[in-house]
């Protein structure tokens, strides 16, 4: 929510909020507990900018929580300061927590780093077997960096383990449509998808268009009326005209 947007009771509220945690940081300038604390008051009500000079002065002062230099590095990645950002990533990843090192790869593909994403990945896989999050990321990058077959191997070792998710079967269905033409597995595995997790839009979208291109014109028409009537505009603005106007012609 934007700057001014909040109720002014909770505006008001925050503010005192940050006031009061302020003035603890003063008698306790070394709690991370408070800064953290007071990073997330800020986030929450959108005041990113000052979140950040907290951020940094924490870490200037060597009192930032694992958590608040995951949270500044997830802004300095936002923000194009990648190299600044690929620092924090590679040091929280070695902590051992997942989300730090899918973050860290993420990274790593946005500064054109391919292959150590990849490592980060496979490491990641090899550290947290069960977890689908780690097996999803690295099928999303090698497919999109290429590498159709190693990411069917990914997905297809995981489902084989019984790790699956609503991440997995969507990007399954990808790999089924636009490396074998193979429609009936990819509206399989969308379907899937959607029993997991109905709100995972991408596969509705994936559904109801490629059921479009094969004739199946009654699946088409519900999914991608459901995708119109769901699907948040801010994110999938194109995507929606492209479901309207394939509607308009069912």
């Amino acid at each position: 929510m934007a700057r001014g947007a909040w109720p002014e009771d909770v505006r008001s509220l925050a503010s005192e909020g940050v006031g009061a945690i302020g003035e603890q940081i003063e008698a306790s300038p070394r709690d991370r507990d408070l800064r953290t604390a007071l990073t997330r008051l800020l986030l929450f009500v959108g005041e990113r900018g000052q979140a950040r000079e907290v951020m940094l002065a924490a870490e200037r002062d060597g009192v930032a929580s694992a958590p608040l230099r995951h949270e500044l590095a997830k802004m300095l990645a936002d923000t194009g300061e990648l190299g600044r950002a690929l620092e924090l990533f590679r040091e929280l990843a070695g902590s051992g927590v997942l989300e730090y090192r899918l973050d860290y790869a993420r990274a790593l593909m946005a500064a054109r780093r391919p292959s150590e994403a990849v490592g980060q990945l496979q490491e990641a896989v090899e550290r947290h077997p069960e977890d689908p999050r780690a097996r999803e990321t690295l099928a999303t990058i090698l497919l999109s960096s290429g590498r159709p077959e190693e990411a069917r191997v990914t997905l297809d070792a995981a489902l084989r383990l019984g790790v699956e998710s609503a991440a997995i079967w969507n990007l399954s269905g990808v790999l089924s449509w636009q490396e074998d033409s193979d429609a009936a597995s990819a509206i399989d595995a969308w379907r899937k998808a959607l029993v997991l997790s109905p709100q995972m839009h991408d596969a509705r979208l994936n559904l109801g268009m490629v059921a479009a291109s094969v004739g199946r014109n009654d699946l088409a028409r519900a999914e991608l009326e459901r995708f119109v009537a769901e699907a948040p505009p801010q994110r999938f603005a194109a995507d929606l005209e492209r479901a309207r106007d394939v509607l308009r012609r069912l």
